[in-house]
């Protein structure tokens, strides 16, 4: 900055010596010997010193119309410059540069010349032969100094001197804000100033989906929204907008704004993950179900530690549901640490384990809950039910990344996969007991033994072996089943017993006309059991039973259930297990011997049972033929079978006493065993003779049509004859059977059976 002087008689320029106490930073300007052009008086001040008048504001002013002030006291001033160095960068030289582009434009000579003082006091080469001159300005001008002191304070408040930056998050570590304020040299804020802020690394800007954002400070900061697009480190580079300065070299070195530069304030590093690891619970709502029952389980959703579910994201989970597993499986442990979800699944296959059923969910948050129900195709279409032979059962859930929608394998680097098998995910399937059984004789009188033969399916194989665990929640099998026989009638009156004939499922409360006699354990497992007629107990105890008065003798089986088995009870108006005990002897019941024909059939052939009934018959009594194929999964005769045949009716000749009749023929769907059952009614239903289920010739095995040819040749007429199921009191007609085939006779009732049959 110059100062004109005038003298008395002649005009010559003096320029001022400044001083700059501060370093440069020299580099050579391209532009040499550069001219300036004079400025309008008008816009500076004159004061007196030591006898001289000065003049103080802008010296010069370039061609693109920035004014030049003198910085250094006592240099005459020239209008050429040879080069161009840029004024190093601090507090002070950037608040005069900041006043400078405030007033450029401005011809105020008193903010013009308050101006030049600042230069001068804060960049003057020439620092004490300012502060003489400086001193005569004051006792002068006493305004220009006044006017430069408030310019001073509003540069300290409107020149940014720096830039803080604030990081913080609002989804994890995915999403955040970063907060930009620039401030003056109180640490206040800088308003209005221009700046660039600038992500590097794997992150954007949501506004416009960049690395890099502009704006303008505001008084209390602003805040920039920001996504992660990827996991790693972030830096977020501030740099804001000030007013540059020049130092014109030449005789007379000059102050002048070189127009806006970028400064750099501070840098912010943090960490992000776009990504997320979801996690997968379940509990099933059920721990025991029984045969029949939807299986269910609940899925809730959720993340790891440290994580957040990103928002807006759906992820699909398929649940793979594991049945008929064994007390072993559950010592079972496969870990899933690193696997994927197929890798998982070939791991269980391998060791003898596949899904039985499926089911999907989706969530879009953590801590979201979701009951499904297992079907049995992937799509859903079709319902699963807990099996007939029960078992255990599980579930293994699975978020497989490359089953998802492209944007949510964005946010996912691995499979999810749970354990098989987890105490929560899994559920014991009860298998369904049944009970089939049938009375040795129907008809007794007072005084005679009575016993019953009940066949017994459904229970697991090793029932009453499993100890129960407690990590799993199962208890231990209840090794017992009950068999009793509750007796009804009229005491006093036979005539009356018929009035008290069972006609209820369940067993009446005990009175005078309902008690209870007996009740005796045995083993709770499948197989045949003989009530009575000496036969042991679970215990190895011999059991007889004498129907010491009159009336109605039912034997009724029960199992209270456990975590693998369904409980069952007999029903008490079952008519196979009832005995009818007269007073007095009766005469001869008619009794049934019964066989299959033929034995062995192919999948496509049609096949028959076939009943001899001895003894004279009321008109209007019957046969009736049940079918049933083996249980699925054990091969064992079970009323709980698929029925191919449902006690179908077949009438009696009430003026025979022995005939013979056959059933409606049976086609069987599969390979396997199909058990008859065949029973001998009178007119008003009551049962006069029977058989169980399973009983020795009343089996008709299915083969291959190969098979079954050879087999059927194989056979002989007189076979079906001589292996006649002996039921009741036929044990005792056995032998004349034979005699009759032998003699000639069962020709004849061959003939007979073809004309009733046709």
């Amino acid at each position: 900055m110059g100062i004109h002087v005038h003298r008395r008689r002649a005009l010559s320029i003096i320029s001022m010596i400044c001083v700059f106490a501060v370093a440069f930073v020299f580099a050579a300007s391209s532009a040499a010997d550069v001219g300036l052009y004079p400025v309008d008086p008008a816009n500076t001040v004159s004061f007196m010193h030591q006898g001289v008048t000065y003049r103080i504001g802008p010296m010069a002013v370039d061609g693109q119309g920035r004014k030049a002030y003198c910085m250094e006291t006592g240099t005459p001033d020239e209008l050429w410059y040879a080069q161009e160095l840029p004024i190093e960068d601090s507090e002070p030289a950037r608040s005069v540069a900041h006043l400078a582009g405030a007033l450029q434009d401005d011809d105020d000579p008193l903010n013009q010349a308050a101006l030049a003082v600042l230069v001068h006091d804060h960049l003057d080469l020439q620092a004490d032969a300012w502060k003489s001159r400086r001193s005569s300005l004051g006792s002068d001008r006493p305004d220009v100094l006044a006017r430069a002191e408030r310019l001073w304070e509003q540069a300290r408040e409107e020149t940014p001197v720096d830039g803080r930056l604030g990081v913080s998050f609002t989804e994890g570590t995915r999403k955040g804000v970063v907060n930009v304020r620039v401030t003056n040299a109180g640490g206040g804020a800088a308003v209005g100033v221009p700046f660039t802020l600038t992500l590097k690394g794997p992150a954007v800007f949501t506004a416009n989906g960049k690395s890099t954002i502009q704006g303008t400070s505001i008084s209390g900061g602003i805040d920039l929204e920001w996504s992660a697009t990827g996991d790693g480190t972030v830096e977020a580079k501030l740099h804001y907008e000030i007013t540059g300065a020049q130092h014109l070299i030449s005789s007379q070195d000059y102050f002048r704004i070189s127009g806006p530069r970028q400064a750099e304030a501070v840098a912010e590093v943090f960490q992000v993950r776009k990504s997320f690891s979801p996690t997968l619970s379940s509990v099933v709502p059920d721990k025991v179900v029984n045969h029949g029952a939807a299986v269910q389980d609940t899925v809730i959703s959720g993340t790891k530690a440290g994580d957040v579910w990103a928002s807006g994201v759906d992820v699909e989970a398929q649940g793979y549901y594991f049945d008929a597993l064994t007390p072993q499986t559950l010592g079972e442990d496969f870990s899933e640490t690193g696997a994927s979800g197929t890798a998982y699944l070939d791991e269980l296959k391998r060791a003898g384990h596949t899904p039985n059923a499926y089911a999907s969910a989706v969530f879009g948050r953590s801590g979201e809950s979701i009951t499904v129900s297992a079907t049995t195709d992937r799509e859903g279409t079709q319902n699963y039910v807990a099996p007939l032979s029960g078992g255990f059962g599980t579930w293994v859930w699975i978020i497989a990344v490359d089953g998802q929608p492209k944007q949510t394998r964005e946010f996912l680097q691995e499979d999810v996969v749970t354990r098989f098998p987890e105490p929560s995910e899994t559920l014991s399937a009860r298998a369904m007991v049944a009970v089939d059984s049938t009375v040795t004789e129907h008809s007794a009188s007072e005084g005679s033994v009575i016993s019953d033969t009940i066949s017994v399916s459904g229970f697991p194989d090793d029932h009453g072996v499993f100890a129960g665990n407690a990590g799993f929640g199962f208890v231990a099998d209840v090794p017992i089943a009950t068999v009793s026989v509750v007796w009804s009638g009229d005491v006093n009156d036979q005539d009356k017993d018929a009035l008290y004939e069972p006609r209820t499922v369940e067993v009446p409360t005990e009175d005078a006309h309902h008690r209870v006699i007996g009740t005796w354990e045995y083993p709770a497992r499948n197989g045949v059991i003989k009530v009575g007629g000496g036969a042991p107990d679970a215990h190895g105890d011999p059991v007889s039973i004498v129907a010491q008065s009159h009336g109605y003798y039912v034997f009724v089986y029960s199992f209270p259930g456990d975590d693998r088995a369904m409980a069952v009870t007999s029903a008490y108006d079952d008519a196979w297990e009832r005995v009818r005990v007269d007073q007095r002897p009766r005469g001869a019941q008619p009794s049934l011997t019964t066989m299959v024909s033929p034995m062995q059939v192919g999948v496509a052939d049609a096949f028959h049972d076939t009943a001899l009934v001895r003894g004279s018959v009321e008109e209007g009594s019957y046969v009736t033929f049940s079918a049933y194929e083996a249980l699925e999964g054990s091969g064992l005769p079970s009323p709980a079978g698929r029925r191919i045949m449902n006690e179908e009716r077949v009438p009696l000749d009430y003026s025979l006493t022995t005939q013979t009749v056959r059933s409606p023929a049976a086609k069987a769907r599969k390979e396997g065993s199909v058990f008859w059952k065949a029973t001998l009614w009178n007119k008003d239903g009551d049962i006069l003779d029977a058989h169980y289920l399973g009983i020795d010739g009343e089996t008709t095995t299915i083969s291959s049509d190969e098979r079954a040819e050879g087999e059927r040749a194989s056979s002989s007429v007189a076979q079906p004859v001589k292996s006649l199921a002996r039921t009741g009191v036929g044990l005792l007609i056995a032998l004349a059977i034979v005699v009759l085939v032998a003699s000639g006779v069962g020709a004849l009732m061959v003939a007979a059976i073809r004309r009733r049959s046709g």
